[in-house]
């Protein structure tokens, strides 16, 4: 009879799970309890990253993603594809010299590169429509550096060793002269993520990571001169808790008690911890050369949120920590953060993304001026954004000729 119990109980957690995962539910703010019980964590082997090495003419596509969402637990419920280990499809933005390359014309070879390397964060950062740092970075310096996207969705630090290797490391000692001017290293949002998801990376593992991407572009003969930039990862947005109908005594300590337990504070609280390391690496590189420096997003943002006027009354980035009432950390009188920083619980909002492109601006003129926008000579043997586009176009048509 027990263990009768005990199944329908699971059962019933696990349709509680993935209720909360239909749209407008938050699997953030699942309950522990709830996860730990419905789900047994997959503890798969780390997830291949296969090429296949000729470019078709959608660029390099890494392996196909396993179908992994027919697996079902012993109840018959399937399992969240959060919850699953496999890497997603991917397909990296071509680049102005990766196209000349791929048509055997206009070959700049020697244009001036920065890479932006990351998971979803570094990939959406290029969306026009969002104005994302990337974007905002490749107006600063068009016609000067290309600017090059390498954001790999859903993956974290641990999964993007083959595709630091393949994209960055590979990609530039087959180009030659000259190294990289700049590479910015933007990760631990995925890995923050608290267990059973997959994509949680353990803060300790996720350090060995993150120093292992900073030396190898330190201690590589080719690039003596590139310099890095760390990037935090953000916090997240958790929202308030409800006040009661009738408040009464002790209300609050009892709401903040159990705001304390949710999953959706204390993966607010990861992400902090994970920002915290993010800079004491940063740091520690920086007294060792003046190649490395680390941008604290995390702060950054929640500062800037911080200093909002509400009523009129403005408040510090200290004087909230003192108190655990900082913007989106869910707890009785925290503030959330605004679209402006979060489009949602997730994705970064136009403000934010501006914080960080003006921060990292800041930092290459105080730090490497001669690789700032000012410093840098106008290009020309680049192709335009029109010149590509006709080119795939003739391309296209030529191909359509021949097959009839």
């Amino acid at each position: 009879m027990d263990s009768v119990k005990s199944v329908l109980r699971r059962m019933g957690q696990a349709r509680t799970v993935l209720r909360g995962l239909e749209p407008g539910g938050s699997f953030e703010n699942l309950p522990s309890s709830a996860l730990s019980a419905a789900f047994s964590p997959l503890r798969q082997p780390p997830p291949s990253f296969p090429m296949r090495r000729s470019p078709d003419a959608n660029g390099f596509e890494l392996g196909t993603s396993k179908n992994l969402s027919s697996r079902l637990d012993e109840f018959g419920v399937p399992f969240p594809e959060e919850l699953l280990e496999k890497p997603p499809l991917i397909k990296p933005t071509w680049s102005v010299s990766e196209y000349g390359e791929l048509h055997g014309e206009h070959r700049v070879d020697d244009y001036p590169r920065f890479y932006f390397f990351g998971d979803s964060l570094t990939d959406r950062a290029f969306k026009e429509d969002e104005k994302g740092f990337g974007w905002l970075l490749r107006k600063q310096y068009e016609g000067k550096v290309e600017i090059v996207n390498r954001g790999f969705s859903g993956y974290n630090s641990k999964w993007l060793h083959d595709a630091f290797q393949d994209f960055i490391i590979d990609v530039a000692e087959k180009r030659g002269p000259p190294a990289p001017l700049l590479i910015t290293i933007w990760l631990g949002y995925e890995d923050a993520h608290l267990p059973p998801l997959a994509v949680h990376v353990p803060l300790k593992e996720f350090e060995q990571h993150l120093r292992r991407y900073v030396r190898a572009i330190l201690d590589h003969p080719g690039m003596k001169d590139t310099r890095i930039v760390l990037i935090t990862p953000p916090p997240t947005n958790v929202k308030q808790p409800q006040e009661p109908p009738i408040p009464f005594p002790g209300s609050t300590e009892i709401q903040r008690n159990m705001v304390l337990r949710t999953r959706a504070h204390r993966t607010w609280l990861s992400k902090r911890k994970y920002a915290e390391k993010v800079v004491e690496i940063g740091e520690e590189f920086e007294d060792k050369t003046l190649r490395v420096a680390v941008i604290d997003l995390w702060y950054s943002v929640t500062r800037w949120a911080c200093s909002e006027e509400i009523n009129g009354v403005s408040t510090g980035f200290d004087e909230l920590d003192e108190i655990d009432t900082l913007p989106g950390c869910g707890l009785p009188k925290a503030k959330v953060f605004r679209e402006e920083i979060f489009s949602d619980s997730i994705h970064l909002g136009k403000k934010a993304h501006e914080i960080l492109a003006s921060e990292l601006l800041d930092l290459i003129r105080g730090r490497w001026p001669e690789i700032s926008p000012e410093s840098l000579p106008l290009q020309e043997q680049a192709p335009s954004d029109q010149e590509r586009m006709f080119g795939v176009i003739a391309d296209t048509i030529a191909g359509m000729k021949e097959i009839h």
